[in-house]
């Protein structure tokens, strides 16, 4: 998938699992590749082996992707937590409900800072369920 392609499919991914949805997403040239695993109402685990075998296939790390099923698109306090360890990767929180919201933010030592060249923020327009 592409870039522009990207917000429509973390929805679909997100809208089919039960509670949080995360997963990494991986770049190879334009295409992009997101993966999802279902985690607890609040909380997500990402396997880092995912990363090397995106690797032996030719795929880089661009960041972590996750949906807040009850909230706002802002990072959690474990949100900025986690990030600290990917220092430079791109973090994409999806708010779902009536109105599903893409929040894009920037990873560093301090956590998690607003990406505002992000093109697929705000309020997604395939919203519909």
């Amino acid at each position: 998938m592409t870039l522009d392609e990207l917000p429509g499919q973390l929805l679909e991914l997100a809208r089919s699992a039960q509670g949080e949805a995360a997963g990494w997403l991986l770049q190879r040239g334009e295409a992009i590749e997101a993966s999802c695993v279902a985690g607890t109402a609040d909380r997500f685990v990402l396997d880092p082996l995912e990363l090397v075998a995106a690797a032996d296939r030719g795929f880089e790390l661009l960041g972590v992707w996750h949906s807040h099923p009850g909230g706002s698109p802002s990072p959690s306090p474990s949100d900025h937590a986690a990030a600290r360890a990917w220092p430079g990767t791109l973090w994409l929180i999806l708010a779902l409900g009536s109105e599903p919201r893409l929040a894009a933010f920037r990873a560093g030592t301090h956590g998690l800072r607003p990406e505002p060249r992000f093109p697929g923020s705000g309020v997604l327009s395939s919203a519909a369920p």
